[in-house]
């Protein structure tokens, strides 16, 4: 869940405050957190508590990040630079933080227990029971008859509406009559987001309200009756949450319940395990599911090492607290990410999420294969086909002891001492794999291939150590400062020892063509040996 900012500013009321963070760029964050002493480290996602002072605007400035700040009581409006939240009469930043991150712990944990709640096959009762306090009015949730399905258990509403809604289970015929006449009803026919009724048309108090349309039809409505007042910016933001908590409830009651005829059919199984291939209707559909149609994406397949439904469910479960921003669906024992990006920086955003993944998986005994970045949302299959790959590969090749018991060992790629394998690392186990499939004989008449099989077997009974060097040396592209660290030699006698290897084999490693047969043969060699077949 992402705090908006509405929900920033409300929480310091009790204050003065100067606003210069643009409202209408709808900013939301993941969470609240000192600001850090390297500028490079700044997130759009996170609200920097700082001393005014510290701020070097001119680095900063209108890049989107967002800064909550102490003013003081005769601070003018023109001392605040842009991006900032100004508190006025704060105790100290100390103190600021604490009442932030306060906030930002309760609505984040309300969330992540809604989920929860979805996950293991709660109910909408256990869904408004968790959110009537955070909310602090009457909710009530309907089906499209106007069934009531769950309602606040504590917070009344005394509106006569809402009372014999409560006690019969049902809105009257009559009630049903004057919510039409108000035009709430052509309202909700038109309207797929939150819709706001002023107090007596026909409630004696406003009402937040949103249905959740299927398959062209309304399905669940989810309203919040004002009692205590005209809804907030704040509170509209948080019943938003609600809602679609309501929608995802519905959605997962549907897959658990096929018998009553409403299956749900997300656009992400249609297009991986159905046969939805019109590239118009893909578009079509996933601008309704609010998934981008172009951008850069990866897909992820997440699988464990013991098929345990429970665990499965509790992985689905903490996924969508460690990445709150992917598609995540459940398919069989399988766990299917679609992750979405910034096009700046891709790569480090994805070495971002590998870092928040690899403790989740490392904890459930998990792997997870991971494909290329595409930009297309249609090509997700061919994505899929890639990470499931990526963890056939690379739990294939990752426990070779070719070329170990070295720092070398980063320049192997996949990394044994990680559970997630990227589909680009193993691209070329896999295009190796296919040629000695199609035929095995293929990579044997190599001159490339004997020179580095013969020089690893020689270097396995003398400890010459040839060929890691001269790996090390190519896949640094023939750095020999950098294949000195590595191998911690000095830079002087990495360069005599490939000398003496060109003597030695009469390769030319000024040629391509002769460093890239080098490195497949390598590459070839630690897969060979990988599946047995060493000759």
């Amino acid at each position: 869940m992402k705090i908006t900012l509405n929900t920033v500013i409300e929480t310091f009321t009790e204050y003065a405050l100067i606003n210069h963070i643009p409202l209408n760029e709808n900013r939301a964050y993941s969470w609240a957190a000192f600001l850090p002493e390297d500028a490079a480290e700044l997130r759009t996602d996170i609200l920097y508590i700082a001393d005014i002072d510290a701020l070097d605007t001119s680095a900063i400035s209108g890049k989107g990040y967002s800064f909550l700040c102490i003013a003081g009581a005769d601070t003018k409006n023109s001392d605040i630079p842009r991006d900032c939240l100004a508190v006025k009469g704060a105790d100290s930043i100390t103190h600021l933080a604490e009442m932030i991150q306060k906030r930002f712990s309760e609505l984040i944990e309300w969330d992540s227990k809604l989920k929860d709640i979805v996950i293991s096959n709660g109910t909408y009762q256990d869904i408004i029971d968790a959110s009537e306090y955070i909310l602090g009015n009457p909710l009530q949730v309907l089906d499209a008859s106007y069934k009531l399905l769950a309602t606040t258990s504590h917070i009344r509403s005394d509106d006569e509406i809402d009372i014999k809604l409560t006690e019969s289970g049902f809105h009257s015929q009559a009630t049903l009559r004057k919510i039409q006449e108000s035009g709430r009803l052509k309202a909700y026919k038109e309207e797929t987001g939150i819709i706001i009724n002023q107090p007596g048309n026909p409630n004696k108090y406003g009402t937040v309200g949103r249905w959740f349309w299927d398959s062209g039809m309304p399905v669940v409505h989810t309203l919040m009756i004002c009692k205590n007042g005209a809804p907030s910016p704040s509170l509209i933001d948080i019943f938003q949450v609600l809602t679609e908590h309501c929608r995802n409830c519905f959605l997962m009651d549907q897959r658990r319940n096929p018998q009553t005829g409403r299956i749900y059919d997300s656009l992400i199984n249609d297009l991986l395990f159905g046969n939805i291939d019109d590239p118009a209707e893909i578009n079509e559909r996933a601008k309704v599911a609010d998934i981008p149609v172009t951008g850069c994406f990866t897909l992820c397949k997440i699988l464990l090492m013991e098929n345990n439904e429970t665990l499965i469910k509790r992985v689905f479960n903490d996924l969508f607290q460690f990445l709150p921003n992917a598609r995540i669906i459940l398919h069989q024992f399988e766990i299917i990410l679609l992750n979405s990006y910034d096009k700046d920086n891709v790569m480090r955003q994805i070495e971002r999420d590998s870092d928040k993944l690899f403790p989740l998986l490392s904890s459930y005994d998990a792997v997870c294969g991971m494909s290329s970045p595409f930009n297309r949302i249609v090509d997700m299959p061919v994505a899929f086909s890639q990470a499931a790959k990526a963890i056939s590969m690379g739990e294939a090749v990752k426990d070779s002891k070719v070329l170990q018991n070295t720092d070398a060992d980063q320049l192997f790629a996949p990394l044994g001492t990680r559970n997630i394998f990227y589909y680009d690392d193993i691209l070329i186990y896999h295009l190796i794999s296919l040629g000695m499939h199609n035929d095995p004989s293929v990579f044997k008449n190599s001159i490339c291939r004997d020179i580095v099989r013969n020089m690893w077997k020689e270097d396995e009974r003398t400890d010459n150590d040839n060929a890691r060097i001269l790996f090390t040396y190519l896949m640094t592209e023939r750095k020999a400062t950098r294949t000195g660290e590595l191998l911690h030699m000095h830079r002087n006698n990495v360069i005599y020892r490939i000398n003496k290897i060109e003597e030695m084999t009469g390769l030319d490693l000024d040629d391509y063509w002769t460093r890239m047969k080098l490195l497949i043969s390598f590459h070839l060699l630690r897969l060979e040996l990988t599946a047995g077949n060493e000759e």
